[in-house]
Formats: C-alpha cells, sequence, structure tokens
C-alpha cells in the first residue's frame, strides 16, 4: 500500500499533522508508515493531534532540520527497538510535548536499545517536554560515538530499565553547559542542511 497526501490544504513546507497521511492515532492501529511518510515530507514541523495514542511497530528514522511537536502520545509496539532515531549525525532535530511509552517496562529487566528517542551522533538538537516511560532501556539516549550540543530539556523519564538520560561517547554532554540560547519557535528549523548554533 503506498501512502498519498490526502488533503489537498497540504503545500509543500508548510507543517504536516501526521493524520493527514493516513495516521490514525486510535493506540491500535499501527501508524509508523503514515507518521514517518510525514517525516519524510517537505514540512519542518511534523505536529501530532492533541490527545490521540499513535502506535508504532517500527522505529521512525528522523532527519536533520526538522521537527516533531504535539500533545499527544507515542506508542512503541513489540516489533520495535526503539521509538525515534534520528539520522547518523543529523542537525537541528527537535521534540516537545509529546508522551512516549514503551514496551518493555522496567520490571521486565534491561533490554538493550529500547529507547524512547536516540539522538544517534547528533549535534545541535533538542528534545524538550517529552515524558518517556516504560521502555525496557533509556528513556533518552545520546551517542554511541560523537554527539554534540544536544539539550534535554524539562523532560520527564521513570519506569525504564536503565537510565533516564544516558549519554554514552558524546564528546560534550547535555546541561547547562549547551544550554542553547536560539528561540525554536521562531524561526523553525530551516531545509537548508544548515544547522543553528548559539551566537556569541
Amino acid at each position: 500500500m503506498t501512502l498519498t497526501k490526502t488533503h489537498n490544504r497540504m503545500i509543500a513546507g508548510s507543517a504536516a499533522n501526521v493524520d493527514d497521511f493516513g495516521a490514525v492515532g486510535d493506540g491500535v492501529t499501527d501508524d509508523s508508515a503514515a507518521i514517518q511518510a510525514a517525516i519524510n515530507s517537505s514540512a519542518t514541523d511534523i505536529i501530532l493531534t492533541n490527545g490521540k495514542t499513535y502506535l508504532c511497530l517500527t522505529t521512525l528514522s528522523f532527519p536533520s532540520n526538522k521537527r516533531l511537536a504535539g500533545r499527544a502520545k507515542l506508542k512503541l509496539g513489540a516489533a520495535a527497538r526503539r521509538l525515534i532515531r534520528t539520522e547518523k549525525g543529523a542537525v537541528n532535530c527537535i521534540f516537545e510535548d509529546f508522551e512516549a511509552e514503551g514496551f518493555s517496562g522496567k520490571g521486565g529487566g534491561y533490554v538493550g536499545g529500547e529507547f524512547a528517542i536516540q539522538l544517534d551522533d547528533a549535534d545541535w538538537s533538542v528534545i524538550r517536554n517529552v515524558t518517556a516511560y516504560n521502555f525496557g532501556g533509556d528513556g533518552f539516549y545520546v551517542g554511541p560515538d560523537d554527539a554534540n550540543h544536544n539539550l534535554v530539556e524539562n523532560c520527564v523519564a521513570h519506569d525504564n530499565g536503565r537510565q533516564g538520560v544516558s549519554i554514552a561517547g558524546a564528546s560534550s554532554s547535555i546541561g547547562k553547559a549547551d544550554v542553547i540560547p536560539w528561540q525554536l519557535r521562531a524561526p523553525r528549523p530551516t531545509t537548508t542542511g544548515s544547522c543553528r548554533r548559539p551566537v556569541s
């Protein structure tokens, strides 16, 4: 089955609501392909519909210069190990204002690689106002080799199999030392491939 745009209001480059790409958000239907189609579109802002629960049975791959946001829940299915993984070396990835529910949970012991969000050696990326729970591994994982200048802010991670936030092999830590002095809501990420670095 091929997913195509279903609403003529969708203009290239504008925000993309995952529902317009076929996501159902009932917590039962596998919405992975529809959400990935929205991520792969020309839009920089990918929007989850408030109050919905989106089941993902495959890992969502996230490229540079994109933002995923919405007061909704992304739920990991049994077939996937990671809910969201940035493309290796991606820059300027933004994740905001949603809930991520894992599959294995704390009680099952550590399940390697089961994370809510992995910044896979990403740079200049942000996870903000995201709650991650019930993952067999970490809530948020940064690494494994060379991730720099990333920010995890105002997030909650609980009842996971290992750490809430894990930094592995990153050459800079996450925290106040790397607070990034730009406004995330204006301007939006660019589509030029360049990331916005702090201005001194």
